[in-house]
């Protein structure tokens, strides 16, 4: 009888230790799996940010080799800055592009996520029992195994796709929101310029005649009044120029606001507007040709299409949840001197609903994104028939006043010939010449309007008119590099 006891002592004895062992391993295994990632701090620090945003300069060479990816041969560093240059400081520069760039990192986390099975669990049920006779002590081994099923683990990852995709089309839409809004300020900008010009050559004309008129007073062969009404407009001017000034340095900041780049980094730059005189060039025919399926290739439509994948997706997604997942739980269990192998299984039972509430939804969700669809490119084609004919009528009011200040030039220059010739005076030249400069202003003034109005249809196609801008070439050479 010691014998016997002794035997059994022996071998629970050692199957505790090696159930211990076991647990041992296993412990180190979940250790070993729970320790890969090791927590980094991350404290943000507003005067580190801003010295950073000091750092930044359009002289940077990390910012002179993007600029030649994408537009080889350009100068660097600008010294002469342009719509399209312009626009790639901001796709580097600007901190609106590297969030909405970030936010691609989340998703595909989403994407690593869907893609993953669900882990074990391991159960280590331990109990010492007072009971009489055999072992006091219960201990075991007991595993919990999801299986998924696989097309639902699918439409997990096809969501976290469309969602990608639509993440992707808001980068590009950001990109596009930047380069509009550099596009109006810099028509902007050019509008202060060429206005300044302008006011200044009526205002050196204006003198000019004041002083012609002064000379004619003292001789009795000049009213007051005429003096006066001259003064008067020599006032306005002058006014206008004082706040033209204002104007143009307000337009400049608010021009480089959008690159991202502090405006004293660039405070000795100078500009071509060639680019934006391209849309006074623009033929009849090439407006016509401007199709609707263009409104398709918006960013933002782009991006709801994406976003009635993810509504398509989660139907599936709700389907899929009809059928349950299979939960196995295998075992050993050592209670009282018996060796005990089990194997668990469980399933959810269909036995109050069937996930039809959760369909129902997905359904709904669906059919009100087709509707906001629907509704949206209804808008865009409403738009889009507008704008593109604001702009053929803008562009022929221009065309035609092209030739008014044509006439208004041969007027000029005959009167300048009867000058010359002794048959007019030093002030009817100068006034013709003032009348010129005032029509210059007046046809600027349309030309203007032209441009703005391109930039106005260009906007509801979200495609540049007459530009080498390649937004979504030059976002994808970005993320490239990134």
């Amino acid at each position: 009888m010691h014998n016997n006891n002794y035997s059994f002592e022996q071998t629970f004895s050692r199957l505790v230790r090696s159930t211990f062992r076991l647990i041992a391993i296993l412990s180190a295994i979940v250790l070993a799996g729970c320790a890969r990632q090791v927590y980094e701090s991350a404290p943000i620090d507003p005067v580190d940010n801003q010295q950073q945003q000091f750092a930044m300069s359009p002289d940077n060479l990390e910012f002179g080799a993007f600029l030649q990816q994408n537009m080889p041969g350009i100068e660097f560093p600008i010294s002469r800055w342009e719509l399209s240059s312009l626009t790639l400081a901001a796709l580097y520069f600007n901190p609106a592009v590297r969030v909405a760039h970030s936010e691609l990192a989340i998703i595909d986390a989403e994407l690593v996520i869907a893609g993953q099975k669900p882990n074990p669990t391991i159960n280590l049920p331990l109990e010492y029992k007072t009971e009489p006779g055999g072992s006091p002590w219960l201990f075991g081994l007991i595993g919990d195994f999801v299986f998924e099923r696989p097309a639902k683990r699918q439409a997990k990852i096809d969501i976290a796709q469309a969602k990608r995709h639509a993440k992707q089309m808001a980068l590009f839409q950001q990109s596009w929101t930047l380069y509009s809004a550099i596009h109006q300020d810099f028509i902007h900008y050019f509008t202060h310029i060429e206005t300044r010009k302008n006011l200044l050559n009526q205002k050196a004309l204006l003198i000019e005649i004041l002083g012609l008129l002064e000379q004619r007073i003292e001789f009795g062969q000049a009213s007051e009044f005429e003096l006066s009404r001259d003064r008067l407009d020599l006032q306005r001017i002058e006014l206008m120029l004082a706040n033209q000034g204002f104007n143009i340095n307000d337009s400049f900041h608010l021009l480089f606001s959008h690159t991202g780049l502090l405006a004293h980094k660039t405070v000795n730059s100078d500009f071509d507007f060639n680019e934006l005189e391209k849309h006074l060039l623009t033929k009849d025919e090439y407006i016509t040709d401007l199709n609707q399926s263009l409104l398709f290739e918006r960013f933002d439509f782009k991006t709801m299409l994406a976003e009635y994948q993810v509504f398509e997706n989660e139907l599936k997604l709700e389907i899929e949840k009809q059928y349950p997942e299979i939960n196995l739980s295998p075992g050993f269990i050592y209670e009282q001197g018996n060796n005990i192998w089990q194997l668990g299984a469980a399933w959810i039972l269909p036995a109050f609903h069937n996930n039809e509430g959760q369909i129902k939804r997905a359904l709904a969700k669906r059919e009100t994104k087709q509707l906001e669809i629907l509704q949206y490119q209804n808008q865009l084609m409403q738009q889009f028939e507008r704008r593109k004919q604001n702009y053929q009528d803008k562009l022929s009011a221009y065309n035609k006043s092209i030739e008014l200040i044509k006439t208004q030039r041969q007027r000029f220059i005959e009167i300048e010939k009867q000058y010359e010739l002794g048959y007019r005076d030093r002030l009817s030249v100068i006034r013709a010449k003032l009348e010129v400069e005032k029509t210059k202003e007046a046809i600027f003034g349309m030309s203007i309007a032209v441009m703005q109005s391109a930039v106005v249809l260009e906007d509801v196609m979200q495609a540049p008119l007459n530009t080498n801008i390649k937004l979504q070439q030059w976002v994808n050479s970005l993320t490239e590099n990134h």
